[in-house]
């Protein structure tokens, strides 16, 4: 394997604005319940993830405590606030939560922040994304298509597919494509 491919887990430390869908897996067990599951692969393959950190959740010390105890797997970028429609913000709006929620994530971790990975992917798009990034030292994480971890098995030189931690197929996506990659069989 020449390039390890990227693959970024998305609303890691999500407490508040959950879609429906988050709401339904809600039912079966917690947000840091499904991460643990979906960690579990990353584990076993000692295969590093992206993590898209919601800085609202922060505040939930067991979790946090979790991604310290393993961030040698990890690679820490920002999602955001909270899982804002970060396209409705005005210029200032964006640049002030976003300011906050690099900081607040650089210092828990003690990381460098280099990646905005906007929620809601493409639809989630802000007019001033680009302007905002550059003053506040980010790349913008916006892809130009879908980058969902099941394409890889059609298209093995994309480098980079994000998956939710809180969808079991999203999960299993996963595992089929590191067991692909490090020569199990699937």
């Amino acid at each position: 394997m020449n390039k390890i491919l990227e693959i970024r887990d998305d609303d890691v430390l999500q407490t508040t604005l959950f879609t429906q869908a988050q709401r339904r897996a809600l039912e079966e067990q917690s947000m840091f319940e499904w991460f643990l599951e979906a960690d579990k692969v990353f584990e076993k393959y000692n295969h590093p993830c992206i993590l898209a950190i919601l800085s609202e959740g922060l505040i939930d010390r067991t979790w946090v405590e979790h991604i310290k105890k393993n961030q040698h797997r990890y690679i820490i970028e920002l999602h955001g606030s909270s899982h804002y429609k970060y396209g409705r913000m005005s210029k200032e709006e964006l640049f002030n939560d976003l300011r906050k929620a690099k900081w607040e994530t650089e210092a828990e971790f003690g990381v460098k922040i280099t990646t905005w990975y906007v929620p809601f992917g493409r639809k989630g798009r802000n007019p001033y994304a680009e302007e905002v990034c550059k003053a506040l030292d980010l790349k913008l994480g916006i892809p130009n298509g879908k980058v969902d971890v099941r394409l890889w098995h059609k298209n093995k030189t994309i480098p980079h597919v994000n998956f939710h931690f809180w969808r079991r197929d999203q999960i299993q996506d996963v595992e089929s494509v590191l067991k692909e990659i490090y020569g199990e069989k699937v």
